[in-house]
């Protein structure tokens, strides 16, 4: 399967040329957009992230393969980095140790719904590879929202599992 990528942060203006101006909660159009970077190999997932955190004023990159994740962190160095755990090729946790060992400042959200083993048991892997919060799926997209804010703001994130 080829791998899948989507982008926003294209600012529109208004009809005198200005940027239209932010709900509060979200950033002003002057001031740089925090970058998120979502990784799920479940391509309609991904979309929905996409547009969830697009919607909420990030500057969004969704992507199915953890090969490409890694490269174009590289170039853009994202503010957070949401990724499945579960892929196939380089899953979420080779992702991890991926990103650890050459940007160990990385911010990083796992989520998983699980498979054979239970979500549980790969979201605590995940922490042992200190990922900053975990998200057990399904979650509320509110829920999502409210971690990438606090992850994003630096507020201190309780990396525990949660179904929203």
């Amino acid at each position: 399967m080829a791998p899948h990528l989507l982008q926003s942060g294209s600012m529109k203006l208004d009809p005198a040329g200005q940027p239209p101006v932010a709900p509060p909660g979200q950033p002003r159009h002057n001031q740089r957009q925090p970058s998120i970077l979502v990784i799920d190999d479940d391509q309609g997932f991904c979309s929905v992230l996409h547009s969830v955190l697009s919607r909420d004023g990030y500057q969004v990159t969704a992507v199915s393969d953890g090969h490409l994740a890694l490269k174009l962190y590289d170039q853009n160095k994202y503010d957070l980095v949401i990724s499945d755990l579960i892929m196939p090729e380089l899953d979420g946790v080779g992702l991890i140790m991926g990103l650890r060992k050459i940007h160990p400042e990385a911010a990083i959200l796992a989520m998983s719904g699980g498979g054979v083993v239970p979500a549980e048991t790969y979201l605590r892997l995940a922490t042992a590879f200190r990922v900053n919060a975990v998200l057990r799926k399904p979650f509320a997209m509110s829920h999502l929202l409210e971690v990438a804010k606090q992850e994003l703001t630096r507020k201190p994130v309780l990396a525990a599992v949660s179904n929203g």
